[in-house]
């Protein structure tokens, strides 16, 4: 008879304790990774997966920071407002810079590219305020039409493009690191 309860006990706790144990697992191995990432924004290590991260607004934190870094000076953020344009206005060689920040994380509702909206948006400030250069700062990508439109623009302005893979390099470079935000 003892071994009918042993059975029986054992059929309706394993399952129990089979997910005890996965869940106890799950949250060892989140535990261990927020650790590693702790130390890692210690050491000021960062990827592009922590950028995307951020919220719109502490993106273009970050990438006052990294302007700063970058050599740029007298950096303002722009107040919030209606979308497109510039996000943060700044200096560089004795010239005014305006700066689109556009921190993408790929989602199927959302584009996650740069395109030539966003281009037109940022010359059409530049024009508008008498500024010649200008840099789009993104954690996505560019499309083809934005690159073209920016190699078809009036020789007296320049924009430079910053995309994910280019912000990484530079990051290093510049030794710009993550902070707090």
């Amino acid at each position: 008879m003892s071994d009918t309860l042993a059975f029986l006990l054992f059929l309706f706790l394993f399952p129990s304790v089979a997910m005890l144990v996965e869940k106890f697992t799950r949250v060892l191995f989140l535990f261990k990774k927020r650790q590693y990432d702790i130390n890692r924004f210690k050491e000021g290590r960062v990827d592009l997966e922590d950028l995307k991260n951020l919220t719109p607004k502490e993106f273009e934190e970050w990438c006052a920071e990294f302007l700063q870094k970058s050599g740029y000076t007298h950096i303002q953020i722009a107040p919030s407002g209606p979308e497109g344009g510039k996000d943060i206005v700044c200096r560089k060689d004795g010239n005014t810079v305006y700066i689109e920040c556009k921190r993408y994380y790929f989602e199927t509702s959302t584009p996650f590219r740069i395109d030539a909206d966003v281009v037109q948006k940022l010359m059409g400030e530049m024009a508008q305020d008498g500024v010649f250069r200008g840099v789009i700062i993104t954690t996505g990508t560019v499309t083809k039409e934005a690159r073209r439109q920016i190699q078809s623009l009036p020789l007296q302005y320049s924009i430079e493009i910053m995309d994910g893979e280019v912000l990484m390099k530079k990051c290093v470079e510049y030794e710009v690191y993550m902070t707090a935000y």
